[in-house]
């Protein structure tokens, strides 16, 4: 089977959608399924071809609201020339590629393009969607102008348009991705794959590639808490070099093979880490702000006492320092994380997806 994935990617290389297109790519490989990818170019995948995206660009205002949509509009995806030119993007992929079904994220553009060429198309869901934050109508107004250009019914909402999608998948337990039953939502508990749980060692991840706050000022926050500290720190933010320093090692790009194993991980929300985190039973210390995305995953974070939360703000040595001492000299978080590692497990593996593969196959 042909699969065109269409992930919604603002910083290339580190957003979630990224890093989950990367690993579910990689089973349907190991299955025989052909794989592309449309995305911008500055993205690298692994034995899959790409079809260049857009980049998008992020309106300089942002308006503040914990609202799905909010946040889609912030980086972006809502905009009317950027939603054209997507299109564009899409269609021009879905042409030469032929793809049997597309898998997208955060990308409502994929899912109009499916529509448009009648080609199946799976959306992956997370409960932040289905939050009734207020937002104001505004918001989606350019999106409701390119539905109807396109001869699409307009929304009220981006939940309710991904309602046309074939299928909808969510990733987590029902403690970390709580939904209603009758969304009709394929669960499965995480995307990474049955794994051997490395042994435990003192290395520490810190994944900060998606916050509002400067390189410069994170990296001396992790400096001032950590350097010289007993044990190894991994750490990566939005456009670090591979340096190192004294017991800290930057890198370029976030390594997912370092979370296994890993005592610590911070990071940003990014849903991917946070996921990966449950399924590894990790904690896990999240800086937020007052986005849909980030929001959800470090109150939930705290709720299930995996790990704590940082307000963005609020970020300095002290702090770091504090929660970290927190999450590690208290037995209760470690507990906590080895439940919902359980949970996680029992939730299901990205191969279960192969299932539902298999029914598109044989229609």
């Amino acid at each position: 089977m042909k699969i065109l994935f269409a992930p919604f990617i603002t910083r290339p290389g580190k957003d979630a959608s990224y890093f989950l297109t990367c690993q579910l790519a990689a089973v349907f490989q190991a299955e025989g399924h052909i794989i592309a990818v449309c995305a911008p170019s500055a993205n690298h995948f692994q034995n899959a071809a790409l079809y260049d995206s857009p980049s998008v660009s992020a309106h300089f205002h942002k308006k503040n609201g914990k609202a799905y949509e909010t946040m889609l509009y912030n980086a972006g995806a809502l905009d009317q020339k950027f939603l054209e030119a997507d299109l564009s993007s899409l269609l021009k992929a879905i042409n030469h590629f032929k793809p049997d079904l597309i898998i997208t994220m955060h990308r409502p553009c994929a899912l109009a393009s499916a529509l448009l060429t009648n080609t199946k198309v799976w959306t992956i869901v997370e409960s932040p969607m289905y939050l009734s934050h207020p937002f104001p109508s505004y918001q989606l107004h350019a999106f409701n102008l390119f539905l109807s250009a396109h001869s699409l019914v307009q929304v009220l909402n981006l939940h309710s348009f991904y309602e046309q999608s074939d299928q909808k998948i969510g990733i987590g337990s029902i403690e970390t991705q709580p939904w209603d039953q009758n969304e009709n939502i394929f669960r499965i508990g995480s995307v990474l794959s049955h794994m051997e749980h490395a042994k435990q060692t003192n290395r520490v991840c810190i994944y900060l590639g998606n916050t509002n706050l400067s390189d410069r000022k994170l990296k001396k926050v992790i400096q001032d808490a950590f350097a010289g500290a007993p044990y190894a720190v991994y750490a990566c933010m939005h456009k670090t070099k591979k340096t190192k320093s004294e017991n800290i090692q930057y890198l370029e790009e976030a390594d997912p093979a370092l979370l296994n194993g890993a005592i610590a991980v911070i990071h940003d929300g990014n849903a991917f880490f946070y996921d990966a985190c449950n399924r590894l039973g990790i904690p896990q210390i999240i800086l937020t702000d007052k986005s849909a995305s980030r929001s959800y995953y470090s109150k939930r974070n705290e709720r299930n006492h995996t790990g704590t939360l940082i307000e963005e703000e609020r970020f300095s040595m002290s702090s770091l320092y504090e929660n970290y001492r927190k999450i590690l000299s208290d037995d209760a978080y470690w507990k906590a994380c080895q439940d919902i590692k359980e949970k996680t497990a029992r939730a299901g593996s990205p191969e279960d997806l192969n299932s539902l593969l298999n029914q598109i196959e044989t229609k």
